[in-house]
């Protein structure tokens, strides 16, 4: 996607695959989500009242009936259902997350949400961890999970912007790389093992942890782009001040000569782009 722009949320592909089509019900004029249906039959079980959900009914029941007849296969689970479902939890999710219900209470509205989510009637599981995290650690997973679904969208636009990629991106990328850490330290074995059998800890590192390093990438790059090209003009500078020196007659001038670009300054700076480099380059 070619037009997809970090301040335009809805020009992800998180979006125009998934999230946008459950809030139009996708396009689906007189969906059947009635309640002996398995798709209302499901609804029942989110219990949206309970939820503070009861307004988003209607869009809901559309939203699921949609998913179930765009990616529900007859026989066994699905992947293509698989993925659906996951972003259908982060959609309702989110939902509860910006409700007026407090958030004390998010914990266990969440869970009981994923398990009727991830496993209804017959079917699934389909694989989401469900577990009860706060709803400040539900909205940084939801964001590094459309991160995830998005990487190679963004990459290919980050490369596409060039020069202009830092000033464009640098925001969205600091807010995944804050979300990686947020829930790096919720992952932390000594904060975990409080919380019992925390599934989705448990896949963190393996499915998202190389996606996390990846948004740090294009900052280092320029850094590293920037240190190279200091350093092409503090020795452009260094062979001017000694081709001066050179020419001059004396002993006095070379020292004058380099003295008037501020040869200390300059030996500094290439120390300090030296340290730049080794810190880079362990990171």
């Amino acid at each position: 996607m070619a037009g997809v722009d970090p301040s335009k949320p809805q020009s992800f592909p998180s979006w125009t695959d998934y999230y946008g089509k459950f809030e139009n019900g996708g396009g689906i004029q007189e969906p059947d989500c009635t309640d002996e249906k398995d798709c209302g039959k499901e609804v029942t079980n989110y219990s949206l009242r309970n939820r503070d959900l009861q307004m988003y009914e209607g869009k809901i029941r559309a939203a699921l009936h949609y998913l179930l007849e765009t990616y529900r296969k007859k026989g066994p689970k699905n992947s293509l259902e698989s993925t659906a479902r996951h972003f259908f939890y982060y959609w309702l999710g989110e939902k509860r997350s910006n409700s007026r219900k407090g958030s004390t209470e998010f914990r266990g509205d969440i869970i009981l949400l994923c398990n009727a989510i991830n496993q209804p009637s017959e079917k699934g599981p389909f694989g989401i961890p469900c577990d009860n995290p706060e709803k400040v650690i539900f909205d940084q997973r939801k964001r590094i999970f459309d991160y995830y679904y998005d990487y190679s969208t963004v990459q290919k636009k980050i490369l596409e912007d060039g020069d202009a990629s830092r000033e464009k991106w640098s925001s969205y990328l600091e807010g995944i790389t804050k979300a990686c850490d947020a829930i790096k330290d919720y992952c932390k074995p000594e904060v975990e093992n409080t919380r019992g059998d925390d599934q989705y800890c448990k896949q963190f590192e393996a499915q998202y942890g190389a996606y996390c390093s990846a948004a740090k990438l294009p900052e280092l790059e320029y850094k590293l782009k920037s240190a190279q090209q200091e350093k092409q003009s503090t020795q452009l500078k260094l062979n001017s001040a000694l081709h001066q020196a050179n020419k001059a007659s004396s002993l006095s001038s070379t020292f004058g000569t380099v003295a008037a670009i501020e040869l200390p300054a300059v030996i500094f700076f290439l120390y300090k782009v030296k340290l730049q480099f080794k810190v880079a380059k362990y990171k």
